[in-house]
């Protein structure tokens, strides 16, 4: 019927936003726990190897062909099923970013990126 047409037109533009992406990524959750006063225990977890959509530009075009532009400094695309939280960071291309929202969109997870300013520890 209609909507069994819908939901595998739907899968075929899943799978060819998808095949966009271009690189991988690590993402980095971090978790922090609060022990005493004013002391913080922060837990990093990465994954690595995520199939990813980057680009250095803070314009994404929609699946309508409407640019969206965000304040962010990278726009990442993921898989709808690529679990991440805003308090989430990310690395591609040897840069680590912060994540600044995440955007469901019909095919892919839009999420815009902040670039975090590598410190020479």
């Amino acid at each position: 019927g209609y909507m069994t047409l819908l939901s595998s037109q739907l899968a075929v533009m899943k799978t060819t936003a998808e095949s966009t992406f271009n690189d991988t990524c690590s993402i980095h959750a971090i978790t922090i726990t609060g022990v005493a006063l004013g002391e913080n225990t922060t837990t990093e977890v990465t994954t690595n190897n995520i199939p990813c959509g980057f680009t250095e530009t803070n314009t994404f075009k929609n699946w309508r062909g409407e640019i969206v532009t965000y304040d962010a400094d990278a726009i990442l695309r993921l898989s709808l099923t690529r679990s991440i939280d805003t308090s989430d960071e990310v690395t591609v291309r040897g840069n680590r970013y912060k994540v600044q929202g995440i955007n469901i969109g019909r095919t892919i997870k839009i999420i815009p990126l902040n670039r975090i300013e590598s410190s020479n520890e």
